[in-house]
């Protein structure tokens, strides 16, 4: 009878433990980093404030290490109970601001559009005008052997790079690849244009700043359709393709 009972103590007590231990997981909240910290630290908690008795210790240790692994399985894929985006002071300011940036980049295809790019006084006009006042010499070697030489690929890298930058600001769409993108874009510019005369260097300078702004903040996610994507789509997904939208919005 004492095996029994202890058997039956050993039960109830890795039964509360699982209890527990899902109340743990549920509670984790979007940021995977903070909460797979947080919920190990409470385990860890959990684990040497109760007390093993040696006829349950192997269970108990046991149904710590399935949390534990069930913790970082939804750490890694996300998790379908995700409370509510919290979202910042002035998140409207950072969604208005992407929206007008994303104007910018789409204004800025208008004038080289396809199939000849607004002909010699569109791009070929600038890209000419960047090997003239290089400010890296090699960079101005590659406009003029490489991409001068392949224009038409060229003009098609710059039309669809700008053209999606600007669809993803405008919408909001996964708002960090859009904002990625355009942080290196305007990279591109800045070293370009830097030495060019007339250009105000600042100018592509402030734009890599916007769009880091962005990228750093996520700010797909206010006034976007980001906000759709993480509350409806991700939380059916799995595996490595939810780690992927998780990234970009």
């Amino acid at each position: 009878m004492k095996h029994l009972h202890d058997g039956m103590s050993c039960t109830r007590e890795t039964l509360q433990q699982a209890s527990e231990h899902r109340r743990l997981l549920l509670e984790m909240g979007d940021d995977h980093r903070q909460r797979t910290s947080a919920v190990s630290r409470r385990i860890s908690i959990l684990a040497t404030s109760l007390p093993l008795k040696k006829a349950c210790a192997t269970c108990q240790l046991r149904s710590l290490a399935l949390a534990d692994a069930a913790v970082r399985r939804r750490s890694w894929y996300g998790c379908a109970n995700r409370p509510a985006q919290v979202r910042p002071v002035g998140w409207w300011g950072l969604g208005i601001a992407r929206i007008l940036v994303g104007y910018l980049w789409y204004q800025q295809i208008l004038w080289k559009l396809p199939p000849n790019f607004s002909g010699n006084n569109g791009l070929r006009q600038w890209m000419l005008r960047e090997v003239a006042h290089p400010l890296v010499p090699l960079y101005g070697a590659f406009v003029r052997d490489v991409a001068l030489t392949h224009y038409h690929l060229f003009g098609w890298i710059t039309f669809l790079t700008e053209a999606a930058i600007a669809l993803s600001l405008i919408f909001g769409l996964f708002g960090r690849w859009g904002a990625l993108a355009g942080t290196l874009w305007a990279i591109n510019l800045a070293v370009g244009l830097w030495d060019v005369p007339g250009e105000w260097y600042w100018t592509y300078l402030m734009l890599v700043l916007l769009n880091g702004i962005f990228l750093a903040t996520a700010a797909g996610r206010y006034i976007g359709l980001d906000a759709l994507v993480r509350g409806r789509v991700l939380p059916g997904l799995h595996g490595g393709l939810a780690r992927v939208v998780d990234l970009i919005s």
